[in-house]
């Protein structure tokens, strides 16, 4: 039987590079978008096309009440098994923290964490109901470990979902539910983010970005046999950058 992921902020970036690598590997895919349709279905043709994949779209906005139910129940709408659910949903949202609003406060919060949490919930729901040993797979990111200026929520709002992680994993681990974080630092995700290239490798001891299919790859292992004794980890991908400390020191050969 061929099996099933759901892989939430997979309208752009990270999330489509991981539908991608995993519909390379044969998963049907229920792929979720915030708000621009048009990126994901055409994400879901282009996997259909080249893997003769089932593939579906779901518009959910995590900051409406009952969204994550309703997109569950657009899920079993689809598919009557979950073998991996990965949340990558997530904005990256900063400001000075004297100058931090209530309402981006609680929006980095409610996308990110709250997101993480009631997801995986129900996702896990489905995994014990459906009597599958599923894996789960949280985007954190490596600021959960080093500070970053105006990132004062953002930065502990991940620290929290790689603490989520590693609680999930502990209740779940009678299921045989496995959950696991992955925390990467600078992806080469967007466009949006070719400014900071050349200033961001400065601090970053390999000297390069991540691609997002590294990313996809890494999710793909967790799920995978390979990976089945990995539960309650945080995996950091970040070149080395979560380890740099004086930015003034350069790896040099």
């Amino acid at each position: 039987m061929k099996k099933v992921a759901m892989v939430t902020g997979a309208g752009e970036g990270i999330g489509m590079g991981i539908c991608r690598v995993l519909a390379r590997e044969g998963y049907d895919l229920m792929i979720h978008t915030a708000t621009n349709l048009a990126p994901a279905e055409k994400l879901r043709d282009e996997l259909i096309a080249s893997y003769g994949i089932r593939a579906y779209v779901v518009k959910a906005d995590f900051l409406h009440p009952g969204a994550f139910q309703e997109m569950f129940r657009e899920f079993d709408a689809k598919f009557d098994r979950l073998d991996l659910f990965c949340n990558n949903a997530g904005i990256t949202e900063g400001a000075p923290f004297l100058e931090m609003s209530e309402e981006t406060f609680e929006r980095v919060v409610n996308i990110n964490l709250k997101g993480s949490f009631f997801c995986t919930q129900e996702a896990a729901k489905r995994m014990i109901r459906m009597g599958i040993e599923g894996s789960i797979v949280l985007l954190s990111s490596n600021l959960r470990e080093y500070i970053q200026p105006h990132m004062s929520v953002y930065g502990p709002v991940k620290s929290a979902i790689a603490q989520l992680a590693k609680n999930e994993a502990m209740e779940l681990a009678p299921y045989g539910i496995r959950v696991n974080a992955i925390a990467p630092g600078w992806v080469d995700s967007s466009p949006r983010l070719e400014p900071h290239r050349e200033s961001s490798k400065r601090n970053i001891p390999l000297g390069k970005w991540a691609t997002v299919e590294q990313v996809g790859e890494l999710v793909l292992y967790l799920a995978s046999q390979k990976g089945d004794f990995f539960t309650g980890s945080v995996l950091t991908m970040d070149g080395g950058a979560s380890c740099q400390r004086d930015p003034d020191y350069q790896f040099d050969v």
